[in-house]
């Protein structure tokens, strides 16, 4: 928990010090939330906690919203895992019932993150939505709905449906 509070990103202005410590902790322990911890292994051993991936507001057999954070900052390598966890939530298992829908929610000076998302994650939405000259395809824009280092910041809606595929 303390690897995640080290990353600016993960918070608004609101939440600095030991509120970071409260908000990963209440956030992580919802009821309505699941986490995976995603481990490196050495020799067969576990030897680090390498990130961590959860779903918030998790509405059985309809939708919830995804998260995912890696604390040695290499997403791209995780992206296999992010697509098998994903193919999880899509299928029914024993306690578990089919997600139709996967939402995530990206603050819009994390371009980089917004295209990941879109290509190598599959998700999308019918909208065009512009950010200093670039274009996204999202589902919904939350205007102003953060502060980040004193600017308030919209936040991007992405989706994706139970089926679709990633698009390469």
């Amino acid at each position: 928990m303390v690897n995640l509070c080290k990353f600016d990103t993960v918070f608004t202005d609101f939440q600095k010090g030991d509120d970071r410590m409260w908000a990963v902790a209440h956030m992580l322990n919802r009821p309505d939330s699941y986490t995976w911890e995603v481990w490196r292994h050495e020799d067969g051993e576990l030897v680090d906690v390498v990130g961590i991936l959860y779903l918030t507001y998790v509405h059985v057999g309809q939708d919830a919203v995804a998260h995912f954070v890696f604390f040695d900052k290499r997403l791209h390598s995780k992206t296999q895992l992010i697509l098998q966890m994903l193919d999880w939530v899509f299928e029914d298992h024993e306690g578990w019932t089919a997600l139709q829908r996967v939402t995530v929610e990206i603050p819009d000076f994390m371009f980089a993150l917004v295209r990941y998302a879109q290509r190598y994650l599959g998700f999308s939405g019918p909208f065009t939505h512009k950010i200093a000259g670039k274009s996204a395809s999202v589902e919904g824009v939350k205007k102003n709905a953060i502060l980040w280092r004193g600017t308030p910041r919209d936040l991007l809606i992405l989706g994706k449906l139970n089926g679709e595929a990633v698009r390469a």
